[in-house]
């Protein structure tokens, strides 16, 4: 029988930044396709907008970083304690959970650009505008399809954790006396040599 360990802040806080991980990177890359396919607007000077992106870049390193960092603790916890640590979660859920907050985050991505460059609202719907939902579900896609390989990841190692196993020596049970068997006496035995001999004539 496999041992399980109870859910510590580690392991639950593992998902989640798991998830902000690949979520951000994924938001970074669907604003980057866009304007690469479709171009940015004219008279969009370089950079203009966007001094915040390597600020985000660096923070999704950092928390590609963790997440990565975590999930190798809890690849060795699993093959320790036979326990993946973690509940599963549906593809098409993820799929579209990370859909929606791709689109979400694209949405305010593109808001904050139009205030800090001032080209104003014409922006959301210009240049590439309709490339953002399909890219957003193949992007979300991709960010289930991570956090469901971490997840087998998990659970294949805890498969390889070694069976428990009994301390110490089992208990023998006593052996039995390897005399001879004594017979036992009949009740009209006990009873005749517990009486007085015959008184002689």
């Amino acid at each position: 029988m496999k041992r399980g360990l109870p859910y510590s802040s580690a392991m639950r806080s593992a998902p989640l930044l798991r998830v902000a991980a690949l979520v951000l990177t994924a938001a970074l890359a669907l604003h980057e396709l866009r304007y690469a396919v479709a171009g940015r607007p004219a008279g969009d000077a370089v950079g203009s907008g966007h001094g915040y992106l390597p600020l985000v870049g660096l923070a999704a390193s950092i928390l590609l970083g963790a997440a990565a960092a975590m999930l190798v603790r809890a690849l060795a916890r699993a093959r320790r304690t036979g326990s993946p640590g973690e509940r599963p979660v549906s593809f098409s859920r993820a799929w579209v959970l990370g859909t929606g907050a791709l689109l979400a985050l694209h949405l305010g991505q593109e808001l904050l650009e139009a205030t800090l460059s001032a080209t104003g609202p014409g922006a959301l719907v210009a240049n590439g505008a309709l490339l953002v939902a399909p890219l957003a579900v193949v992007l979300g896609a991709l960010v289930a399809l991570g956090l469901r390989g971490a997840r087998e990841a998990l659970a294949a190692a805890a498969r390889t954790a070694p069976a428990c196993r009994p301390l110490g020596p089992a208990p023998h049970a006593p052996k039995p006396p390897t005399g001879p068997a004594r017979r036992q006496a009949s009740p009209l035995a006990l009873h005749l040599s517990q009486r007085a001999p015959p008184l002689g004539a």
